[in-house]
Order: C-alpha cells, then sequence, then structure tokens
C-alpha cells in the first residue's frame, strides 16, 4: 500500500493542494497526519473515495476525466497547477510575439 505526500496526491488527482487540504478537512476523503503533523494519503482513497468526490458533470469533463484516467494507468506525469499555468503564460506570450511580429 502506497502512501503519498500531500504534493505527490494533489499532482496524482490533478487538484490543488488547497482543494486536498479542504476534502480532507471536510472528511470528504480520508487522510492521516504523521507525528510531525504532515498530511498524508493512502493510495487505496483515490480509488474509492474520490469517485464519490469528484464526478464531472458535462459531457466534456466526463470525456476529459476519462483521458486522465487513462493517462494515470498508463503511468504518465500528470501536470501541477503550476506547471499547467507556466504552460500558459508561455504560450500566451508566443502568441503574443506571433501576433506582434505579424503586424511588421
Amino acid at each position: 500500500m502506497k502512501i503519498y505526500k500531500i504534493t505527490e496526491a494533489s499532482e496524482y488527482l490533478g487538484v490543488s493542494i488547497n482543494t486536498l487540504k479542504t476534502l480532507a478537512n471536510n472528511g470528504k476523503i480520508n487522510s492521516f497526519k504523521t507525528t510531525g503533523s504532515h498530511r498524508r494519503f493512502r493510495q487505496e482513497v483515490f480509488s474509492s473515495q474520490w469517485e464519490t468526490v469528484f464526478t464531472p458533470r458535462t459531457d466534456l469533463g466526463k470525456r476529459l476525466y476519462a483521458l486522465r484516467a487513462k493517462a494515470v494507468v498508463a503511468g504518465m506525469k500528470l501536470f501541477s497547477e503550476e506547471e499547467v499555468l507556466e504552460e500558459v503564460k508561455r504560450r500566451r506570450g508566443e502568441l503574443v510575439k506571433e501576433l506582434i511580429d505579424g503586424n511588421k
């Protein structure tokens, strides 16, 4: 049975650390704390409780959730929230540069 640190769990589930803390504090997902008060999550929580906590409502959300599940099963590393925002900023910067260069 694998035990995850909160950063690992948030990356695995594709949610922010704050969201995971909120879910744990509200009893929506089980966690425990070490003697040093660091929060930990057992792997079985991800498959059993997570599906009851999060259910996509739209068709697009359901397709994205299924795609994400396939990526996790395949062992792909998912981007953290910070990595996604960094990539969006990078791509927006490239788009702005293309627009500026195209207007010359």
